[in-house]
């Protein structure tokens, strides 16, 4: 499992513009995509245009826009199996 450690995570956090950080760049701009993607991954539209921050973050990760869709589709998989895991823990 993998996360960001504090010292990487409270600037981040700090920030009010994520396409103005000056500091953790590569991190800051996961961050913007993952909240993104969860944020939009059961409605998300591959014909609608992309908000300016999320194309910001898909360029500092060096990922083609053309990805999304199947990113999208990771997403949607991986959040329906642990939905899947928890349901059979219960």
């Amino acid at each position: 499992h993998w996360q960001f450690e504090s010292e990487i995570w409270l600037p981040i956090r700090r920030q009010n513009d994520p396409m103005r950080a000056t500091n953790y760049i590569r991190q800051t701009a996961i961050l913007t995509l993952a909240l993104w993607g969860k944020d939009n991954f059961r409605a998300y539209d591959s014909e609608a245009t992309l908000p300016k921050n999320i194309t910001w973050a898909l360029k500092e990760l060096n990922i083609d826009s053309r990805d999304v869709p199947s990113l999208m589709d990771d997403i949607r998989f991986e959040f329906n199996d642990r939905q899947n895991l928890f349901s059979m823990l219960i």
